[in-house]
């Protein structure tokens, strides 16, 4: 067990971090539960090693042309990309597009004909004039409410039965990954907020002489806490969150 690998070994693991079976952690299950809920929160929005770039597919029903939207999907962080797909709104997919020629016709002999170099000076060509005269369709995706807008004509431009692909970070869950509940910052975090949590029920009883003349100070291990959890969170800043650019398409 020292090596967690379900949510209820990591619970174990962070407790006894505390002092478990030496002391009393003053702690109800369900508040150390929702200070393991808070700890992964912060964890799947910050530390890059909770961030796996995916694809998402989606095939278009009447309602989601109705609704001018689709959802992609649980655990979507971040949307950076939609893959053309269609060619009635501007997506060349067919197989007589200039991209496909290129592969077909120069992908078999690059060593012949200029090597990778050459290959992708062309795919960059190729890029600027999709830009220049075609555009990129907009897209906004609303994490919250799971909505990926995507300015195109939903009645011309698509029908139901097509795909719509998209590209972006889905957050890792611990749940069904279960290397993430041996993440040394992810344990260490979850034990600094069961230990904040472990001071504010005691705080309410500072002052209050025990059996033995042992005084209660929750003030202590909340402070305690709170300054492991500072000293955790400037780690991640300058540790683990992603750069900038990370995000871009």
């Amino acid at each position: 067990m020292a090596q967690p690998g379900t949510r209820t070994d990591f619970k174990e693991f962070c407790l006894r971090a505390l002092g478990k079976d030496v002391l009393e952690i003053n702690v109800s299950d369900n508040q150390v539960e929702d200070r393991i809920d808070d700890a992964i929160q912060y964890w799947q929005e910050f530390h890059v090693d909770a961030l796996v770039e995916d694809y998402f597919k989606t095939q278009l029903t009447q309602t989601d042309i109705d609704n001018e939207y689709i959802t992609v999907g649980n655990n979507v962080a971040y949307i950076t990309r939609v893959i053309p797909i269609n060619q009635r709104s501007g997506f060349d997919s067919s197989l007589f597009n200039i991209e496909y020629q290129l592969h077909l016709n120069d992908l078999f002999d690059l060593s012949f004909s200029g090597g990778v170099t050459t290959y992708v000076q062309a795919r960059q060509y190729l890029g600027l004039l999709d830009d220049l005269f075609q555009g990129i369709d907009h897209f906004q995706y609303s994490r919250y409410e799971n909505k990926l807008n995507i300015q195109l004509d939903w009645d011309d431009d698509v029908k139901a039965g097509d795909y719509i692909v998209s590209r972006g970070y889905r957050f890792i869950d611990p749940a069904a990954t279960a290397a993430a509940w041996n993440d040394r910052w992810l344990k260490a975090y979850a034990a600094a907020l069961i230990q904040k949590q472990w001071g504010m029920n005691l705080m309410k009883f500072n002052g209050v002489e025990l059996i033995g003349g042992i005084t209660m100070d929750g003030t202590t291990i909340y402070n305690e806490g709170k300054t492991r959890q500072a000293e955790l969170e400037d780690e991640m800043q300058r540790r683990y969150q992603p750069p900038v650019d990370f995000f871009i398409g």
